[in-house]
């Protein structure tokens, strides 16, 4: 059978009902069709996606549980398991080693993956009003002006450390037991940084709370925070930043935060390090960003 995909191409379309295990992907129906449509009436056989046989190609090929099918159907690729559901399709690619599923979106509307998670990246910005206590607190939040108008926390410079507490509750999905974060900042002061000049901050951070019946005295707020880790920024005379300039620093070396699990409550302390920091001028904080790996099961 043969359909048309929208852009004017007509594709081949294999179909079989109730096809015996594999029998509706093998090698000789991947390398001719560009999918297969499959009609069940009883429990469906497991189908594992064969190699086409020029493997040095990028080969597209779709799998469809005919509406008017009964069960389900699994899918087998780069082993793991997609049960795709009656009326629902999944298309696969081939990267020239294995066969992957293209969309997540069609994962998550017409199938149900089996033996495996996807990890990704996620991105959470705390911005500076949710800093709070610190051992040598930054000046208050104030607006800072220059046509528009931000908030920010003025961090001093050429004096002792400054430093703020951050609250941040881990996601359920969290995986890992590490951070990463970076620093944005306005240059405030009308004397900007110099050649070789330098912004330095440090993150350090600890996980605290337990699920009812499990508590231990590491769940307590008073518990010892994790190492902290620096990020600095050094400057250079191509690119001198002007006042009232909006700065993000690089991301920072893995941060291990003590005890760090999903779902927990985490305390993570910022301080600008004045022991190595050369930039003798206030500097305005308006937010942390972190970085961290969550897993969608």
């Amino acid at each position: 059978m043969s359909w048309s995909n929208g852009w004017n191409q007509i594709e081949s379309m294999y179909a079989v009902t109730d096809p015996a295990t594999n029998a509706a992907v093998g090698t000789a129906i991947v390398n001719v069709y560009n999918g297969v449509l499959i009609t069940t009436t009883t429990t469906g056989n497991s189908q594992t996606l064969q190699s086409p046989s020029a493997t040095a190609v990028i080969k597209y090929f779709t799998v469809v549980n005919n509406d008017t099918s009964s069960n389900t159907v699994p899918v087998v690729a780069n082993s793991v398991t997609y049960t795709i559901a009656v009326g629902s399709s999944l298309i696969f690619m081939w990267d020239g080693s294995k066969w992957l599923p293209t969309s997540l979106s069609n994962i998550i509307t017409g199938a149900t993956i089996t033996g495996s998670t996807f990890a990704f990246t996620d991105y959470q910005p705390i911005p500076i009003e949710a800093g709070y206590g610190g051992t040598t607190p930054p000046a208050a939040a104030a607006e800072l002006t220059s046509t528009n108008t931000i908030i920010v926390r003025k961090f001093q410079g050429a004096s002792a450390n400054q430093d703020l507490f951050f609250q941040w509750e881990a996601p359920a999905d969290l995986t890992g037991s590490t951070i990463t974060y970076r620093v944005k900042y306005a240059i405030t002061e009308s004397t900007v940084p110099a050649n070789t000049e330098t912004v330095k901050f440090t993150l350090a951070g600890v996980g605290v709370g337990a699920v009812t019946g499990s508590y231990t005295t590491d769940q307590l707020i008073s518990h010892a925070l994790g190492t902290a880790v620096t990020v600095t920024d050094t400057y250079a005379t191509a690119t001198l930043p002007a006042q009232y300039a909006i700065i993000q620093t690089a991301w920072s070396a893995a941060v291990t935060v003590t005890h760090l699990a999903a779902g927990k409550s985490c305390i993570l302390s910022l301080v600008r390090d004045q022991a190595n920091d050369t930039y003798a001028q206030n500097i305005g904080v308006t937010a942390i960003e972190l970085c961290f790996t969550r897993t969608l099961a």
